[in-house]
């Protein structure tokens, strides 16, 4: 006899899975990278460009936050956290083809960005945070 309880097929279907934690990884790394960017240009600010290296600082800083802060909510099962993360993701492929000339850079930058996206669209992660798919099945509804 088996002692260990049998799963509940509804609680398994909406637990986190990998690719969930493939996108938070993603978002945690970039949430870390936009701090260490503002730490850098804090540390980097000097009097002629003062106005320049707060706002700049300010931005990294804050983005960094934000991104960190939409990343727990995920972990969470928070579905709001998710959708600010898609932008980022797409952000970060944007930027990727803008420093395409500095390959090792934009390849990070790829990997990051598509395995983010891959992450936060897969349906295991959207069935977790609860999102709904939006047009197969409406449309004959009514």
């Amino acid at each position: 006899m088996n002692d260990r309880p049998t799963p509940d097929p509804a609680r398994s279907a909406t637990r986190r899975g990998g690719w969930l934690y493939l996108a938070a990884l993603a978002g945690a790394v970039e949430g870390v990278v936009l701090l260490v960017l503002g730490v850098l240009e804090a540390l980097s600010t000097s009097g002629d460009r003062l106005e320049l290296g707060v706002s700049t600082t300010v931005f990294f800083v804050g983005a960094g936050l934000v991104v960190l802060a939409c990343t727990a909510a995920l972990l969470r099962g928070r579905a709001w956290g998710r959708n600010p993360l898609v932008f980022v993701q797409a952000l970060t492929l944007l930027m990727a083809w803008s420093l395409r000339d500095v390959e090792a850079v934009a390849a990070a930058l790829v990997v990051l960005g598509a395995a983010g996206l891959a992450g936060l669209l897969h349906p295991s992660t959207r069935a977790y945070l609860g999102v709904r798919s939006s047009g197969a099945g409406e449309a004959g509804e009514g």
